[in-house]
């Protein structure tokens, strides 16, 4: 990706998009300093590219700007209402404990969805993410995922699972999670979400594998996951001691 930014292009919006995605890769791996500085560079040829606005937002909501992270994700929106940018306002909103604006970004969210529909547009698996990520309205967000049930997409696989997840489909969870775990794509929501799914399923040891390797992958993957998983590796160990600590059942020796 390096290469090609370097390489250059005839249109500052294609450098500008392979910007975003190394942005995106770093960010995967948890280097937020150096995503956010090639994003500062490409910014300075594409001030108005919603690629970058939408990296930026990310990245300053991984590193705890919140303020910084809902000015990015506004620009990018008023360059075009985007489903992804008005659910990260809800999100940060959330954060920041303002609930008016969080009420009018999912009113804002869902208006898009209605108008995506009545004129074509598909975003089934955006909104159904949206709705899985906030256990909102699980059986139609299952309904819109398995549009894509027979997905070779990671992500779609992985918003999938968790759909299934919120919906108490554990089973059918796990195998929707093992195909996105399948091409060990480096993304820290996946392990976070195979680690929720195997603790569901009473299998602990894969549910801490799954959770520590998320968090040594990107600890600052999410603001509202990430503590979340945290919470689970210790009410997990909890688990673990109680059940180690329980006597065998043996057969008496007297007879």
């Amino acid at each position: 990706m390096q290469k090609a930014i370097d390489a250059g292009g005839p249109f500052a919006e294609n450098t500008a998009w392979c910007r975003s995605r190394l942005a995106m890769m770093l960010m995967s791996d948890g280097n937020l300093p150096a995503a956010k500085q090639v994003m500062e560079l490409g910014l300075k040829s594409a001030p108005t590219n919603m690629h970058l606005l939408m990296g930026m937002g990310r990245v300053k909501m991984m590193m705890k700007d919140y303020t910084g992270a809902i000015e990015s994700y506004k620009q990018a929106n008023a360059v075009a209402p985007d489903h992804n940018a008005l659910a990260a306002l809800a999100d940060l909103y959330r954060l920041t404990g303002n609930n008016a604006e969080v009420e009018k970004q999912e009113q804002a969210l869902e208006a898009l969805h209605n108008s995506n529909q009545a004129n074509g547009v598909h975003d089934h698996i955006q909104m159904a993410q949206y709705y899985s990520d906030h256990a909102r309205n699980p059986v139609e967000a299952v309904r819109l995922a398995e549009e894509h049930k027979n997905t070779k997409n990671v992500f779609e696989a992985d918003t999938l699972a968790w759909c299934y997840y919120q919906n108490g489909q554990y089973h059918e969870a796990k195998e929707a999670i093992t195909r996105a775990l399948s091409q060990h794509t480096p993304e820290a929501k996946f392990l976070y979400h195979a680690g929720m799914i195997s603790a569901k399923l009473g299998e602990i040891s894969p549910a801490r594998k799954y959770l520590y390797q998320a968090m040594s992958l990107n600890p600052q993957f999410s603001p509202l996951d990430a503590p979340r998983a945290i919470a689970a590796v210790h009410e997990l160990g909890k688990v673990s001691s109680s059940v180690a600590s329980k006597p065998i059942a043996r057969k008496d020796a007297t007879r």
